[in-house]
């Protein structure tokens, strides 16, 4: 923009001036007019208001000085939801998925699903013992007890036939005697 051009908008501290010295009508009507764009753009009203506000006083919106503040900032407001609304089109066209329900918050739903740390070190506690106990009695089967130290590892298929030197059909007939032994342990513990 040229420097003549610059002489006929009005500078950030005008901006604040001209906010600061709006009249209760002319809040109302931004207010309203906030309220009728944001519904196309999906924004709350303040939210909108916001953000033509903030556009102005970093100086990415310029208000000529001959045009009033109350229509410079409708027009800003307008040209901010039309562009929220065409960006919105673009990423439904581009396949993401939108949320409509203002009432969803996923962080205040969120709850933490592991157990509180009283709990934990009790349950870690018992974990420890029926670990314990399910290793002792693979103690003397050299395979069956590499089986059950590579599931306690987190492993499964291959990676576990690898790293226990088993087959496929050998850690079959191992996972059934796990699972049988631990039936019993746990039987046994109630």
């Amino acid at each position: 923009m040229d420097a003549k051009a610059l002489k006929k908008t009005r500078t950030t501290r005008e901006i604040t001036e001209v906010i600061q010295n709006l009249s209760p009508a002319d809040r109302a009507r931004l207010l309203s007019t906030a309220g009728y764009y944001s519904a196309k753009a999906r924004l709350m009203p303040e939210e909108l208001l916001q953000m033509a506000l903030v556009k102005a006083f970093q100086g990415k919106r310029l208000c000529p000085s001959n045009v009033a503040p109350v229509t410079f900032f409708r027009g800003v407001m307008k040209s901010l939801a039309n562009n929220e609304y065409k960006k919105r089109k673009r990423r439904i066209e581009a396949g993401f998925v939108e949320i409509t329900n203002d009432n969803v918050n996923l962080v205040d739903n969120f709850t933490d699903p592991s157990p509180p740390p009283d709990e934990a070190l009790i349950l870690s506690s018992e974990e420890t013992q029926f670990y314990d106990s399910i290793e002792e009695a693979f103690i003397n089967d050299e395979k069956g007890h590499m089986v059950l130290l590579g599931i306690f590892d987190g492993l499964k298929g291959r990676e576990l036939c690898d790293a226990a030197g088993v087959s496929k059909s050998e850690l079959v007939t191992i996972h059934k005697r796990i699972k049988r032994k631990s039936a019993k342990l746990k039987s046994k513990e109630h």
